[in-house]
């Protein structure tokens, strides 16, 4: 395998860059991969040419310089108006002016000063910043002018606030913040930056004291949280038997609540006899040592033990994302989470689903996806430090945020709190980097300057410009260390301050010990409708979905609520697959013969979802004679495309509607939009009706409409298994009304409507029914 490819596959895995040396993924990227083993050819690297340091010196790559293409309209900006995008903050990523003058010097350069989001003073603040380092930034080396202008000259001055303690800084941040909400601030106007994750929990913890609702944004964290937990413990008590401390987990856990004194003394027990914890628990009903463990703890490990066994009769045939479903589904867990409406359980579902992810990546690349083989490759993940994020917030709860300064980028808030300005923290101490770069490879040098320091001043740039209206940057003397901390140079240098004098001092031991309170739950967060000016981007998929039932569109997009593979979508991909493959080659001039739609649908096929394995060679070969059939008939008259899988996208107001077509065909300046389907229709009436009340079709056509000012002369749907077709003609009035009922779904979903639809034909279709409070369990359902 090519080592382009062998990078794929390890970023498939689940591996991250925090899990391997620094680098590490970036060189094997770059390097093209061998020919004839599949690998992806080529390097991955920005659009700007990179010389080395001696080849710039002389003009550019190999000292040659070049000529730009001209482009009509097109400019080559020195600077971009948003005021992160500082010459020296984007040298690292390609953007160097300087490199592109070399390369191409009859370009033309327009510099772009004009910043509409910050105020005046806190663009000045930041600039007076960055300025320390010169005569490293391009506007020292270039000589340009690059001092950003705001029209908003009536903002508040950029404050510092000094507190004794981090407790102090906390609560005082805290009360700041109160501040601004009784000002008329709207929570999600306020954010507060921090350095790293652990540097958040005493502002968190200060917030949830006020009842503040926040959410934390952090870069780790996934697998410390307890619902992700518990199924990490879950896979372990069932890969190792031997494994008490996950039983232990496992037995104190939502789903089994073990009584904790019963638990305490059957692990104290297998540890003074030297037995596995779940070798005590078989034994339990005979063992007259443990006759006082009472009767709520045996039934509640009489549950435990069924599930570990119903699990393990499990693990030799199926997938290690099968296993963790089940346990979900027959635990209760998924459903107790998932009919709960409150925003901690949306969180922990969206978790739980992320994780679901990890599965799945691993499933995709791994030779025998098992239990064992899974809880194995994720101890060697967590040992070479991954730790993925939880799942993001939604951006439109009305709550504070707390975040990275790293994650901010991009931001913008109205208000924002710089916290924990100190020496360490901003900067922090650079840490020696593992693989160490060759100085001869080096690309950008700073002649001996602290490369590591520079790089840190610009961070800190960063968060001063995510603020719009008010930037507060808040230090402490006291974070429970030896020692005391000192202001951070950045913020010295930012507001022109006086160098603040060391004050060495023992911490207070109260400090040292609040370090080590338990880490805060967040409050809760209401969610409120989505932002006027934020984009709602929408397929035909969720229309369809939200149209069938509200609460569906929310569990399978919102929530991303986990769910078993199903063997019809397994068929249909496979399917789908295996005719764009037919009429992809067709397109570009190329032979595809029955034999190579066979093959194309035999490689997109997954194991996966089947009732038994008699059942999938069933559908199978099912799927191999509907292929040699369609190939054989539609060759008797083959069509032409011009276009397979062809993107669209069309936005009304702000809303985007996204999708593809499955196929189009254009003939004698007809247009035709195809739509290919595995569902069982077997008779041309039903097929036309399908194709009458079909809402692809007619997104379809309002999608033409839109992108090219005509409708399409005929939508069509094929119907793959039994060769039958159904089609219409699209009509204006017909495009009229779908572009409004897309209107009112997107102005639904804007307001956060999601109230179920419960009918018994949709419920007995739909893949929560099991989990779903709201199921109509028969006819009389729906009329109560």
């Amino acid at each position: 395998m090519g080592r382009g490819a062998a990078a794929d596959r390890a970023g498939r895995y689940g591996a991250r860059q925090g899990g391997a040396p620094p680098g590490a993924g970036r060189l094997l990227r770059g390097v093209p991969a061998a020919p004839g083993r599949g690998g992806r050819g080529g390097f991955r690297r920005p659009d700007l040419p990179r010389a080395r340091p001696a080849a710039r010196a002389a003009g550019g790559a190999g000292g040659a310089a070049r000529t730009l293409p001209v482009h009509p309209g097109r400019r080559v900006p020195g600077h971009e108006p948003r005021a992160a995008r500082d010459g020296a903050l984007a040298r690292g990523r390609g953007a160097n002016l300087i490199a592109f003058r070399n390369l191409y010097p009859g370009a033309r350069e327009v510099v772009l000063t004009d910043n509409h989001r910050s105020t005046q003073a806190i663009l000045d603040a930041a600039g007076h910043l960055i300025s320390y380092n010169n005569p490293y930034r391009l506007e020292a080396m270039a000589g340009i002018d690059k001092r950003l202008r705001s029209p908003r000259r009536d903002g508040a001055p950029v404050r510092h606030v000094h507190f004794d303690t981090v407790s102090a800084e906390a609560d005082g941040v805290a009360a700041l913040v109160e501040e601004r909400l009784r000002q008329g601030f709207r929570p999600r106007d306020v954010a507060l930056l921090v350095r790293s994750n652990d540097d958040a929990d005493p502002f968190l913890r200060a917030l949830n004291v006020r009842g503040i609702p926040h959410r934390f944004t952090g870069s780790r964290g996934l697998y410390a949280r307890e619902e992700v937990r518990l199924l990490v413990c879950f896979l372990r008590a069932l890969a190792n038997p031997d494994d008490s401390v996950s039983l232990f987990y496992l037995a104190a856990s939502e789903v089994y609540r073990v009584p904790d004194t019963d638990l305490l003394r059957l692990n104290r027990y297998a540890a003074r006899k030297t037995r596995p914890l779940l070798e005590v628990m078989r034994g339990l009903p005979t063992n007259e040592e443990l006759a006082g463990v009472g009767g709520e703890a045996r039934e509640a490990v009489v549950r435990l033990l069924a599930g570990l066994d119903a699990a393990a009769e499990d693990l030799p045939k199926r997938r290690t994302g099968e296993v963790l479903y089940l346990f979900l589904q027959s635990s209760g867990l998924l459903a107790r989470l998932s009919r709960q409406a409150d925003a901690e359980s949306e969180a922990r579902v969206k978790n739980v689903a992320k994780f679901f992810d990890a599965v799945k990546a691993y499933g995709e690349v791994a030779e025998h996806d098992r239990v064992p083989a899974f809880v194995a490759h994720l101890d060697l993940l967590r040992e070479a430090g991954d730790d993925p994020a939880v799942a993001e917030a939604d951006p439109d709860d009305d709550a504070v945020s707390v975040l990275t300064v790293h994650k901010a980028k991009g931001l913008e808030f109205p208000v924002v709190f710089l916290v924990s300005c100190v020496e360490e923290k901003f900067p922090v101490k650079r840490r020696t980097d593992p693989l160490e770069m060759p100085a001869e490879l080096v690309e950008e040098g700073l002649g001996g300057v602290d490369a590591h320091l520079h790089e840190e001043r610009r961070l800190f740039y960063v968060g001063m410009t995510r603020a719009k209206d008010e930037l507060v940057l808040t230090s402490a003397g006291d974070y429970g260390t030896a020692r005391l901390r000192k202001l951070s140079r950045f913020v010295v240098e930012a507001l022109d301050l006086p160098s603040p004098a060391p004050r060495p001092r023992k911490s207070q031991a109260l400090e040292a010990l609040v370090r080590h309170q338990p880490a805060p739950e967040p409050g809760p967060a209401a969610e409120g409708p989505m932002r006027e000016d934020e984009t709602l981007r929408l397929s035909f998929r969720q229309i369809d979905d939200y149209e069938t039932c509200p609460l569906k569109y929310k569990y399978v997009h919102r929530l991303r609520v986990p769910l078993l593979v199903h063997h019809r979508v397994v068929y249909g991909s496979a399917i789908h697959k295996a005719v764009q493959e037919l009429f992809r080659a067709r397109l570009q001039g190329r032979a595809f013969g029955e034999d190579d739609v066979v093959a194309a649908f035999r490689a997109a096929w997954v194991s996966e979802g089947f009732l038994s394995r008699e059942h999938e060679e069933q559908r199978l070969a099912a799927g191999e004679a509907a292929l040699r059939r369609f190939h054989r008939e539609e060759g008797a008259n083959p069509l032409a495309p011009t276009g397979v899988e062809q993107e669209f996208a069309f936005t009304l107001d702000r809303t985007r509607v996204v999708g593809r077509y499955d196929l189009v065909v254009e003939r004698a300046g007809r247009i035709t939009i195809l739509d290919f389907k595995t569902g069982d229709v077997d008779d041309l009436e039903q097929a036309q009706k399908r194709a009458r009340d079909s809402l692809q079709l007619d997104v379809y056509a309002l999608a033409h409409l839109k992108n090219t000012g005509r409708l399409p002369d005929w939508v069509e749907l094929r119907f793959l298994e039994s060769g039958l077709a159904g089609g219409k003609r699209p009509t204006t009035d017909e495009a009229a009304r779908t572009e409004a009922r897309i209107r009112d779904i997107a102005g639904r979903i804007r307001q956060r409507e999601f109230s179920p639809r419960p009918s018994y034909m949709a419920c007995g279709l739909c893949a929560f029914r099991d989990i779903c409070p709201h199921t109509a369990r028969g006819p009389e359902a729906e009329e109560r």
